[in-house]
């Protein structure tokens, strides 16, 4: 069994040492993929000097969070390692997170994703879009028994399905990435892993959440500006015109009521670039979905060349 951690940096200086010192002290020693994305606060060297043994690739751009991924997906095929766990540069893991998750995965092998509970950083609360995920999908009886288990240190090493987590604690099997494949290049940043998700469900995979592993995922105080929350839309637009379970109906009228909310609430047309950006690339969001549909790890090696 080979299990292979990837990170993504971008000026992770607040949480890069946290991160990488949670995965020494886990039951599984994992091998550690980091992709930096152009870091100017000194993550690089931070990197290099105290964990020589990361494998660091530093790309000559900010390839954004799906094709950097995508880096360390393919080389976790090309040597041939049995799990990949994504984990974001803001997160880290309890000692035995990977041992309960991989323990699950191998008897539950119908998951091509599991999660662990997602916490914020005084793991005493779930981080609060988790948990909005969990409150969308399950009615309250099974939701109060996840946050009971998260707060009170209750073990269950079983899987509950979900329809989506976060990509910032993915642990994934090999076979999910030889059917499903990495990150849609659709997706600059943000929406990329519910895409994964939409197309993981395509092929028949499930998603689930193992309630006796928890993790950190550590955001709880950042604030949302205008502009992320219309970069948000915008992505939840693109998740919307690439899902190959949906057939493409007219998609402008939900763009166009976007546009009259964020005229309304913030007083600004910005959000008709975003508009103009679908309609530019609209036959290359298609034919990623046309490829997304399809086996042998689409996108993968398109990275590497």
């Amino acid at each position: 069994m080979k299990l292979i951690v990837v990170i993504v940096t971008y000026n992770g200086m607040a949480w890069i040492d946290k991160c990488l010192g949670s995965l020494q002290n886990a039951t599984i020693k994992p091998d550690v993929f980091l992709v930096d994305n152009g870091s100017n606060d000194g993550t690089q060297a931070f990197v290099l000097e105290k964990y020589p043994e990361v494998m660091f690739h530093q790309s000559e751009k900010n390839l954004g969070f799906g094709k950097a991924n995508n880096l360390g997906l393919q080389y976790a095929l090309d040597q041939n390692y049995d799990f990949v766990y994504l984990l974001n540069q803001d997160a880290w893991v309890e000692p035995n997170t990977f041992e309960l998750l991989i323990d699950c995965m191998q008897r539950h092998p119908e998951y091509g994703i599991l999660s662990p509970l997602q916490c914020q950083a005084n793991m005493k609360n779930l981080d609060e879009s988790f948990l909005n995920c969990l409150t969308s999908l399950f009615k309250k009886e099974l939701l109060s028994r996840i946050v009971n288990c998260a707060l009170m240190d209750k073990k269950e090493n079983e899987p509950y399905e979900v329809g989506m987590t976060m990509a910032a604690h993915w642990m994934i099997s090999r076979r999910c990435l030889e059917i499903v494949g990495g990150f849609s290049p659709t997706f600059p940043h943000y929406g990329e892993d519910v895409n994964y998700n939409d197309r993981m469900h395509y092929k028949k995979l499930k998603m689930g959440v193992v309630l006796g592993a928890k993790a950190v995922h550590d955001r709880e105080n950042r604030k949302n500006e205008v502009k992320k929350l219309m970069q948000m839309s915008y992505m939840a637009e693109l998740v919307y015109l690439s899902n190959p379970t949906i057939k493409m109906k007219p998609w402008l009228f939900r763009f166009f009521s976007n546009f009259i909310f964020f005229v309304r609430k913030y007083k600004t047309l910005t959000y008709l670039k975003y508009l103009f950006l679908v309609l530019k690339n609209y036959s290359l969001i298609k034919c990623n979905k046309k490829i997304s549909m399809y086996s042998n790890c689409p996108f993968l090696n398109m990275e590497r060349s």
